[in-house]
Formats: C-alpha cells, sequence, structure tokens
C-alpha cells in the first residue's frame, strides 16, 4: 500500500496486486460489454485498490473502489459491476473514519457512475477480458456518484499502468488531474 498527498488535505491510499478488503455481498450486478477491445495493455491479470479522501470545507469526500482485470482473447471487454445497499459492515480501516461512517459497499445509486466510468474509459484502450469491481467502501455522507466515477476512472488509470515502476509523485499528480480537478 502506499499512501498518497494530493493536496494539503486530500489523501490517497493506492494498491497494486492485492484485495483491499474482504469484500460485500453484492445485491446484484449490472453489466456492459464493450465489442471492439484493443490487443495493447495489460496482458496479465491485474488488481488495483484506491481510496481517497478530499476535505471540502464542512464535508469531505470520500470512496473505495477496487478492481480487477482479467485478459482472454474473446475480443471483448465485459464491465462487472456488483452493487449493494446503503448499509453494511462497517470499515473501520477507512481514511474517513472519524469523519464518516464507512460500510462496505457500493450503492445502487453509485454503481451505473462507476460501470459509466470504466466503459469509457476502457473503450479503445483495455484489451479484451473482464473488468470487474472487487471492492468498494462508501462514506454514508461524502459519497456520491459523482466521485465514484471519478475514483473508478482513476482506478482503470492505475491499472493500465500494468504495474510498471512509476514514482509517488507521479502517482499523486495522475490522481489529482482526475480526482480533483
Amino acid at each position: 500500500m502506499k499512501t498518497l498527498h494530493l493536496t494539503r488535505f486530500a489523501k490517497a491510499r493506492v494498491w497494486f496486486g492485492e484485495r483491499v478488503t474482504d469484500g460485500f455481498k453484492p445485491d446484484g450486478v449490472i453489466t456492459s460489454s464493450v465489442e471492439k477491445s484493443v490487443a495493447r495493455g495489460p496482458a496479465r491479470n491485474v488488481m488495483v485498490g484506491l481510496e481517497a479522501l478530499l476535505p471540502n470545507g464542512a464535508r469531505a469526500e470520500y470512496g473505495l473502489v477496487g478492481l480487477e482485470f482479467l485478459p482472454d482473447h474473446l475480443g471483448c471487454l465485459q464491465i462487472e459491476v456488483p452493487y449493494s445497499g446503503m448499509t453494511g459492515i462497517a470499515w473501520p480501516d477507512a481514511l474517513a473514519g472519524k469523519l464518516d461512517e464507512v460500510p462496505l459497499g457500493l450503492p445502487k445509486e453509485y454503481a451505473s457512475a462507476v460501470l459509466a466510468s470504466l466503459s469509457s474509459a476502457g473503450e479503445g484502450r483495455v484489451p479484451s477480458g473482464v473488468i470487474r469491481i472487487v471492492d468498494a467502501a462508501h462514506g454514508l455522507v461524502g459519497s456520491s456518484p459523482n466521485f465514484f466515477g471519478k475514483l473508478t476512472r482513476a482506478a482503470l488509470e492505475l491499472a493500465l499502468l500494468g504495474g510498471t515502476e512509476v514514482s509517488d509523485d507521479y502517482l499523486a499528480s495522475l490522481l489529482r488531474g482526475i480526482i480533483i480537478e
């Protein structure tokens, strides 16, 4: 795990190659297929987790997304986004743990934004395979579909690095450009 300071108060944590949580029990799954995939990109299994906390005045935006990519040779990109209810098992290790209640899971209201973000950011950039959300946590007050869309796009960008060694400064700059700006 890497902890990155995005601004004076904003933080992110990034995990490469490992699960962040034990997962959550989904109530359902929404899916999408991108028919035209590309040959470049990660050619091996990739797992990335991204958690971000962005204080903004009296409230703070928060979210955690973990995704995995499993390549195949079927010629399309399948996207799977499980969703849950608003409440779930509390995640005590959350960056927002002192500011908000943080249960594991991805509320159904956020799943469409996550799916749209993966579809648009992955089209033409991710090879044939399956991208699936495997970890998620949200704040009961500080999360929103818009923030989860940005967070998911940033997690996909991290996955597209394909395990390439990059500096913490580069990672922080990449995340600032997607999540904050």
